[in-house]
């Protein structure tokens, strides 16, 4: 019987060890996603600026970042891209309150959506729009 009642405190014990470390990784885990949403808003904002830097004083088509004389207006342009992209990091900040795990997702996101947007600022400085 000792040995029965062994091997049951044996299993209790791990059993008890395992669950309590297992949560340890998983906010391991989560802490690295956060690290890397925070590293994709760095990318995010940066390429905005970029892309508002590469287009200042050059013609610009959208009406909306244009004057009247169709220069690109900066200060309109830093407003709108903040609110643009201050929006959508609150968006991705609430999910990830109610959902942990999808950090890796909303990062992968950012760095697609960074990427994208420096190829535009790339793209405007190759065309000598900014001066």
């Amino acid at each position: 019987m000792r040995a029965c009642g062994a091997k049951v405190a044996v299993c209790l014990v791990a059993a008890l060890l395992a669950g309590h470390f297992m949560p340890c990784q998983a906010v391991e885990a989560q802490r690295g996603s956060r690290r890397l949403w925070w590293a994709s808003v760095a990318v995010v904002v940066a390429a905005s600026l970029l892309d508002v830097a590469s287009s200042r004083g050059g013609v610009e088509t959208n009406p909306l970042l244009r004057t009247s004389n169709g220069r690109f207006n900066t200060k309109r342009a830093l407003l709108l891209k903040s609110a643009a992209t201050g929006g959508m990091l609150a968006t991705e900040a609430w999910v990830m309150r109610r959902s942990p795990t999808s950090g890796r997702s909303a990062a992968v996101a950012n760095f697609v959506t960074g990427g994208a947007v420096a190829g535009l600022a790339a793209r405007n400085w190759k065309m000598g729009t900014a001066k």
